[in-house]
């Protein structure tokens, strides 16, 4: 069942804004009481369901958890409320975040799930294999997987869009890990709550802690500033921290007592935007420590949860008084966004070659695999399309193929990343296909026998290939000019044989031999060779 309806913003703007006029703190100018920021205030549908964290999502609407609700809430920027039950008796959502692939994921503590949510709000649940792990927060990874902390069971773990999952195991003795984020670096960065640390995972798998100097911080979030570092809080030292990446850290006291500084985000104007659950406000940081505090209008609504919508304004939750709320930021006017979101394939890598067949299936490394992402204070992303879907098993048949990657912001710039690769029904002789280099006698010709799928005609190089040139054997890099490779291209008994004529001056040294195939999309592989 999915249960909808227009929560209209309460009707205390006027008054909202001589509240936060009269109520507006500020350290070091991060602005005065001729602010013109207004507060709305959106109410959920369950009642006590508890709203936790929130996300920009894909679909260019807010999503929320409800801890106690035991559903996954949507609001649009209008204030159209939706909510989507989850799939199980106590599930305890908590961390929310958007995958590259359209949907959202969310952790669900109590029922120790990940849970795949599409925009229309169907739900898939991918059980943990660790049992009683209780996962907390999850985030979108360099890797293009979302990863997640598991505080009882002392892991972060990963979970691929396909719904494969795998678990790191932390080294310091029960760190409770529960915030975690992606780094600038490409790492991803969580909170470790029962050693008042911070720690970094690497995408392959390795673990770095930093201490923060003090115990008994009760730290909370962790996100992302636009100065590159790792912003957190800490409730019980009434704190905004700051973690650069070489370990040095940066403390920034709030003006309001006792006001137990919760949820982080990146905001639109690049300043970090926090909740105080206590102080019963939502504030913002610059980089430079300037600090902004506004009253919440609704008292002792508990603000939580927060993020940048895809408004320009900051949505925030308010668990005590089950309601969204929504700070309205000045406008600057028409958008000025005039660069294009970027795109990183992570697979297929351009120019591999890997040997496949007709009906050939994915394995690893052979799955459609893609992020995009608008830059920080751009218009947000509007689309990511693949040619083949992400998560995808990609063509196996032989020939040349790609991938191409197209995506688009809200103010309609565009990008196109292709990807091309080539699948070989079958490849022999002494010439090996990279990632591995071959040794062969210097003066005989070196020959390879490869199998395209039929006779393509012995047009399948581009001029003037297969081309050589002299590499350093150990780092690949280029030690002269490149030539055409002098060798003899024939098709015979259902595939080609590729012959070339090397010289026995080669002795000794190594070269590449470049094969630029003009066939299909057209891809080309380095090969490199070693010369006895």
């Amino acid at each position: 069942m999915v249960i909808q309806r227009i929560a209209r913003g309460r009707t205390r703007r006027t008054a909202a804004a001589a509240a936060l006029v009269a109520a507006l703190l500020t350290v070091g100018g991060a602005a005065s009481a001729a602010t013109p920021w207004t507060i709305d205030e959106f109410p959920i549908l369950t009642v006590a369901g508890l709203p936790n964290e929130i996300v920009n999502g894909p679909d260019g609407n807010l999503w929320f958890t409800e801890r106690t609700g035991a559903v996954v809430g949507r609001i649009t920027p209008a204030g159209v409320v939706t909510e989507f039950p989850i799939p199980d008796p106590d599930p305890r959502p908590e961390g929310i975040a958007a995958g590259p692939d359209g949907n959202l994921w969310v952790a669900l503590r109590n029922a120790n799930a990940i849970a795949r949510v599409t925009p229309a709000g169907a739900m898939t649940l991918f059980p943990l294999p660790s049992s009683s792990a209780v996962p907390i927060d999850i985030a979108l990874g360099s890797d293009g997987a979302m990863w997640f902390t598991e505080r009882t069971g002392n892991r972060i773990g990963r979970i691929s869009m396909a719904g494969t999952i795998s678990e790191y195991a932390l080294p310091a003795g029960n760190p409770r890990p529960t915030s975690i984020t992606s780094g600038s670096d490409g790492a991803m960065w969580f909170v470790e709550s029962n050693l008042d640390g911070i720690g970094r995972i690497a995408v392959d798998g390795t673990v770095t802690e930093f201490g923060l100097g003090a115990t008994g911080l009760s730290l909370g979030d962790v996100v992302t500033g636009s100065d590159g570092a790792i912003w957190f809080t800490e409730q019980a030292t009434n704190t905004i921290g700051r973690l650069a990446l070489d370990g040095t850290v940066t403390r920034f006291t709030l003006p309001t007592p006792n006001s137990s500084p919760a949820g982080l985000a990146l905001g639109p104007d690049g300043n970090i935007w926090f909740t105080e659950r206590d102080g019963n406000a939502v504030g913002s940081i610059s980089p430079a420590g300037s600090i902004a505090e506004f009253l919440v209008p609704t008292a002792n609504s508990g603000p939580f949860g927060i993020a940048a919508g895809p408004d320009g304004n900051v949505w925030f939750t308010e668990a005590f008084s089950d309601t969204i709320g929504r700070v309205n930021l000045p406008q600057a006017g028409p958008p000025v966004d005039v660069t294009p979101p970027s795109i990183t394939i992570l697979s297929p890598p351009d120019g591999v070659a890997v040997v496949g067949g007709a009906g050939g299936t994915a394995r690893e490394g052979m799955i459609a695999s893609f992020v995009c992402a608008d830059e920080t204070g751009g218009s947000g992303l509007a689309s990511c399309v693949g040619s083949v879907p992400n998560g995808s098993a990609l063509d196996l048949s032989p020939g040349v193929h790609s991938l191409t990657v197209t995506a688009a912001d809200n103010d309609s710039n565009t990008a196109s990343v292709t990807h091309s690769y080539v699948v070989f029904a079958s490849w022999k002789g002494k010439l090996d296909l990279p990632p591995d280099s071959s040794t062969v006698k210097a003066g005989p010709p070196a020959k390879a026998w490869f199998d395209l799928g039929g006779n393509l005609g012995l047009n399948v190089f581009a001029p003037g290939s297969p081309s050589s040139e002299p590499v350093d054997c150990t780092t690949g890099a280029s030690l002269g000019s490149s030539s055409v490779a002098d060798g003899k291209l024939r098709f015979s008994g259902g595939r080609y044989a590729w012959t070339w004529w090397t010289q026995r001056s080669w002795q000794g040294t190594c070269r590449a031999l470049t094969m630029d195939f003009a066939i299909g999309d057209g891809v080309a592989i380095r090969l490199l060779v070693r010369f006895s």
